[in-house]
């Protein structure tokens, strides 16, 4: 089965709960799917930040930019917000090629 593996930026409410979300369901989204989808690297502010859902230490980075440039992640989810930083991250990863569809 295909592999997408999914970079995050932002780790706190609402990150945490899409990384739950996912990891709750991604057996049965992938079975629907044809597809498995699966974390690689997430970008938080603070590795202690208080979340809703733990984040394996594993997947956390407090540099974004880690994420952006990370060869094998081939989609970005930005949960940031805002228009500053946001914009910049978004930007930085469609100049990497984030944008393009993932084929094996």
């Amino acid at each position: 089965m295909q592999q997408v593996n999914l970079g995050m930026i932002g780790g706190g409410t609402v990150g945490s709960g899409v990384f739950h979300a996912l990891q709750q369901n991604g057996e049965l989204m992938a079975a629907r799917l044809g597809v498995k989808i699966a974390f690689r690297k997430i970008a938080v502010k603070a590795f202690d930040e208080p979340r809703p859902y733990p984040i394996a230490r594993a997947l956390m980075t407090t540099n974004w930019q880690e994420v952006i440039n990370d060869p094998e992640i081939h989609i970005i989810i930005e949960l940031v917000g805002g228009t500053g930083i946001a914009k910049t991250m978004i930007l930085a990863a469609l100049q990497q090629g984030k944008n393009r569809r993932h084929r094996e």
